[in-house]
């Protein structure tokens, strides 16, 4: 059962940065296996199918979050690291106006929040949206849907 589930999954990512946390998927499994088995009988421990199940579900949940955490933090360099901040100012905040966008990214100067703003939505991670309003057009800026991070697909969801 667990078997194929973990090497499909390093297959699928094999030669990204996630291949070392899919290759302990199975290590990982086990060893919670192993720890339900002992909580519930520490005289004489057997491993059951549930407890794979369940500690397969752990894992995948930790080593999901992990990988998303780290796409969403982890930068290479400084203009990477500028323009997840930005978009995690622009996500967190839901629909922001091009003021409060400003007003939260004091961090950067004018004209690297506009060439952000535009490789942002020129990648198709964020919206700007037009509004009207009494005296003139307000820009409203939202995230698009997240970012493609390593998934479990051919797991054992």
């Amino acid at each position: 059962m667990l078997s194929s589930s973990w090497e499909a999954l390093l297959r699928l990512h094999r030669g990204t940065y996630a291949t070392a946390l899919f290759g302990r998927y199975a290590e990982n499994t086990a060893k919670l296996a192993m720890i339900a088995a002992v909580s519930r009988n520490p005289a004489k421990p057997v491993t059951q199918a549930h407890d794979v199940a369940w500690a397969a579900r752990l894992v995948e949940h930790c080593i999901g979050t992990l990988l998303r955490e780290a796409d969403q933090r982890v930068s290479d360099n400084s203009t990477e690291a500028n323009h997840k901040r930005l978009l995690a100012i622009i996500r967190d905040g839901g629909r922001l106006s091009r003021s409060d966008v400003t007003r939260r990214s004091q961090f950067l100067s004018r004209r690297e929040r506009e060439e952000i703003l535009a490789s942002l939505i020129e990648g198709g991670l964020i919206v700007a949206e037009q509004q009207a309003s009494a005296t003139k057009p307000a820009t409203l800026y939202r995230a698009t849907a997240a970012s493609k991070t390593p998934s479990f697909k051919g797991g054992t969801r």
